[in-house]
């Protein structure tokens, strides 16, 4: 592994201090801060106001899925 040297401010540095945790180095609090993360689904319910249309049109279009997903499952 190579290391790079970067020059930051004080201010930075000491909040970067303050995010690392006791154990960790520096470098892996940047893979931690830098690290993708995926969304919980949980995080989205009650963002979207449905209409009752897109709710017809959805659950048509969940049910026709639904149904060719069994029929090639058999």
């Amino acid at each position: 592994m190579g290391y790079k040297t970067i020059s930051i401010s004080d201010d930075v540095y000491a909040r970067l201090s303050a995010l690392k945790r006791r154990d960790e180095s520096f470098t892996k609090l940047f893979l931690r801060l830098t690290e993708a993360k995926k969304p919980r689904l949980s995080n989205f319910y009650g963002k979207w106001r449905m209409s009752d249309r897109e709710e017809r049109l959805m659950f048509k279009d969940l049910k026709s899925t639904w149904g060719k997903w069994s029929e090639n499952s058999r």
